[in-house]
This record gives C-alpha cells, structure tokens and sequence, in this order.
C-alpha cells in the first residue's frame, strides 16, 4: 500500500491523468508502468481527499487502507 500525491498523474484508458480528477472510488490505472488499483477516499479520517494504491490489483478496498 501507498499513497500518491492529488498532482500524480496515472495511465487511464491511454491518456495522462492526475489522481486529484477521479471521484471517489476504486480504479485500475497503471502509474510509472505498473498496474495499480487506485482507492480514492473523499474524506479519510477527517484529513481530507486521500489517494491510496496497491500494486496487487486484487487488494479489496480493506486491504490497502489497513496495510
């Protein structure tokens, strides 16, 4: 698990995207060529919008926000 700053930009359907533009939810981008599954949470722990990442596509939500 890791997280991406709101200005890193992932692979998404073939064209350059930051992070900061997906709504909430679960994605499957590439970042650097590396498939990930990217978690997007609008409002984690009252810290604010929180962009989080596995490289294990197969992680569930549960699994990268508690590893």
């Amino acid at each position: 698990m890791g997280e991406l700053k709101s200005s890193a930009r992932v692979t998404e359907g073939g064209r350059l995207v930051p992070v900061g533009e997906f709504p909430q939810g679960e994605y499957l981008v590439e970042y650097l060529g590396v498939p990930i599954k990217l978690l997007v949470v609008d409002d984690y722990k009252g810290l604010g919008k929180r962009y989080f990442f596995s490289t294990n596509v197969n992680d569930t939500s549960e699994d990268i926000i508690t590893s």
